[in-house]
Formats: C-alpha cells, structure tokens, sequence
C-alpha cells in the first residue's frame, strides 16, 4: 500500500511539472449584457433587440466535429463587428475570445445567410438594379458631418441611377438650395459644383495656361 502511495505521489508530481497539453476554453462572455444599447450600436451598428432578431432569424449554429462549437450570438456579433469597422480579422478575434478563423467563418456564414433572404433580385424592373459589375444592388447616398457621423442617407434607388440624380431630387439639397443648411458639401466628380457642393478640379495633371 506504501508503495501505490508512493507511485501516486510521484504521478501527481510529475504531472504537475509536466502537465498535459489540455485544450483551453476561453470564456465567452456576452456583450449584449455587458453594454449598454448605445455602446452595442456603437460597437455592432444595431440596438440589441435587432441583433437579437438577427440570431433568432439566421439560426447560425452550425455542425462541428469540435467539443466547444462557435455561439450563434459571438458568430452573429463576430460577424457584425467585422461588417460594422472593417477592421482586420486579428481586431474582432481579441475583442470576442475567438480565433481569426473563426471571424473568417463567422463573417462568411452570416453573408451566405442573409443574401438569399434580403438581397434577391426584385420581380419588377429588374435590370434598373444591375450594377455597373454586374450584379443587383441599390445605389446610396451617404453624407457625414466632419466627425464621421451619418447625417442623411438615401437608400431607395436602383443600382442604374447616377448619383448626381439621387442627390438632384434628394431633400437634403433642397434644404441647401433654401439656404437652411448653414455648410458645405465635399463630392466626387460625379456631383456638379455649387455654392454648397464642393468637387475636385479636372485635369489637374494638364499644365496651366497662361
């Protein structure tokens, strides 16, 4: 018996030296319980009802031959965090205790999942929706203020109308043509210059006449 005693003794020890290689799993915690809504906003661009709805919706848990499979919640949060930053991989991995590839699955499974539900071809004018590479997409008008922050958005176009259209008949020019809106516009070459919309010059590369 001393010497079993003895035997388990130096097991112990040993395998405190020496421990084993054990799988190691990190702890998952729940943002949604953590934030608050404006930080999850912030973070995920969703309140948590909507991120919610997406999890119930998407059902995003998948088969694995793994002991611990990715959450529906951290894959959907994973997911939105890389959409909502376009930040690297490696970022929204530390931020959620996954692994990069992980975030690659995550990102990829979310995509494939909502595509066939919101982002199909319309029955009605479908070849207005065709993009300029080929395939069907809306045409959205964004405009921020000097802090990055969103201050009108226009999201009801096909994909074939010009931009300078989209903000031609938008409310917001109305508002500068009235002279209510106190501020300048910066756009690309696809806008006409105005009082209120500043474009880049063309031809810069020409020289000058004199």
């Amino acid at each position: 018996m001393a010497d079993i005693e003895r035997r388990l003794r130096r097991a112990r020890y040993i395998n405190e030296l020496f421990p084993m290689d054990r799988r190691v799993f990190r702890d998952r915690t729940n943002p949604l319980e953590t934030l608050s809504p404006m930080e999850i906003r912030e973070r995920y661009r969703f309140f948590p009802e909507t991120i919610l709805f997406l999890v119930n919706m998407l059902n995003l848990e998948r088969a694995t031959e793994r002991s611990c499979p990715l959450p529906p919640l951290i894959s959907t949060l994973a997911a939105l965090h890389f959409l909502a930053t376009g930040t690297h991989h490696i970022v929204t991995a530390g931020l959620h205790g996954i692994s990069r590839s992980s975030v690659s699955r995550a990102v990829k499974q979310f995509t494939d999942s909502v595509s066939p539900k919101w982002f199909q071809a319309p029955s009605a004018n479908e070849d207005d929706y065709v993009n300029k590479k080929g395939f069907h997409s809306l045409n959205v008008q964004m405009i921020c203020d000097a802090t990055f922050r969103f201050v009108d958005v226009v999201a009801k176009w096909p994909a074939s109308v010009h931009d300078s259209r989209i903000f031609r008949e938008s409310a917001i020019r109305q508002r500068f043509e009235r002279g209510e809106i106190d501020g300048l516009l910066l756009g690309d070459s696809g806008y006409g210059c105005k009082r209120y919309l500043m474009t880049p010059y063309q031809n810069t590369d020409s020289p000058c006449k004199v």
